[in-house]
């Protein structure tokens, strides 16, 4: 059995009389828990991040083996002086020379940084930043780390990237991870374990397939733009209209499945089938939660 790396139990977050973050139960995190933060802008997910760390103010109690010097964090704005050369950046943050450390020569060469040493801040793109901060963060092998929007801004392209050389560089390595962020496809097939919170509030936690299985069923169906002829074989399911012309459905056996699939093949419609969709693991999540609040 894994060690309880973060042990939570009625943490609240206040600012006066604003309630930040209310986690009301007890949450525990393992030792190599990779860990997916769900939730809207101001949902509280970064104050979480800065409760465990140690930056904000709490009622309750957080249990960890560890120290705060253990605990590593990357934000998602990161300021550092604009005119001197990424070198002597690292060297003065770090306190070592590239010279002679062997595990920043290391993390150099995996992230292909060599060629912006010699540039200044101001001069790298938006996925450099990131790779520079990542760079720094994951040389102190931390064994909890942080992760709050690392992505945001950049391109498709670049953050494929960037989470890739995470999940490569921590491979076995056993350290227990926590990611914020909007962009589900980047979680997928990372994660073992989802908080979603919604304004402060903890909706849910737990493993993916425990909350998939939970809040979608047996698995998803997506179709693209289904046409009038189709309408009767969707009301048999539960539906949500998205973006483009796609529509979500949920089932709950391997017969449903069958059942949806054989007349959408014969339609020649375009259709996606997931057994592991953590939008839709959100979303049904945050309609139930707020229909048992009696929320809109």
């Amino acid at each position: 059995m894994s060690e309880a790396i973060l042990t939570i139990r009625d943490l609240k977050v206040s600012y006066g009389d604003f309630v930040a973050l209310n986690i009301d139960k007890e949450v525990v995190f393992n030792a190599g828990d990779c860990v997916g933060i769900l939730g809207n802008n101001g949902a509280g997910k970064t104050t979480f991040i800065n409760a465990c760390i140690g930056g904000a103010p709490y009622t309750g109690t957080i249990d960890s083996p560890l120290s705060y010097h253990d605990m590593g964090v990357h934000l998602q704005d990161n300021r550092y002086d604009q005119s001197v050369k990424i070198r002597l950046l690292i060297e003065a943050i770090l306190g070592i020379s590239l010279k002679k450390d062997t595990r920043i020569k290391e993390l150099i060469q995996f992230f292909s940084f060599d060629s912006c040493l010699e540039k200044k801040f101001s001069q790298l793109s938006g996925g450099e930043k990131q790779k520079l901060t990542l760079i720094l963060v994951m040389m102190q092998d931390k064994k909890v780390i942080f992760f709050d929007e690392i992505t945001s801004g950049l391109d498709f392209l670049t953050r494929k990237e960037l989470v890739g050389k995470i999940k490569e560089w921590y491979k076995d390595k056993g350290t227990s991870m926590f990611f914020v962020s909007h962009y589900y496809d980047e979680l997928d097939d990372f994660t073992n374990k989802l908080m979603i919170i919604d304004k402060g509030n903890l909706v849910d936690v737990g493993y993916t397939h425990d909350l998939f299985a939970k809040y979608c069923g047996y698995c998803t169906v997506t179709i693209k733009n289904p046409d009038t002829s189709c309408q009767e074989l969707l009301n048999q399911y539960r539906a949500i209209p998205q973006q483009e012309g796609w529509h979500l459905l949920f089932c709950h056996t391997e017969e449903e499945v069958v059942k949806l699939l054989q007349p959408l093949s014969r339609k020649r419609l375009e259709y996606r089938v997931s057994y592991l969709n953590l939008e839709a693991i959100y979303m049904n999540a945050i309609s139930q939660y707020k229909e048992a609040r009696h929320e809109k």
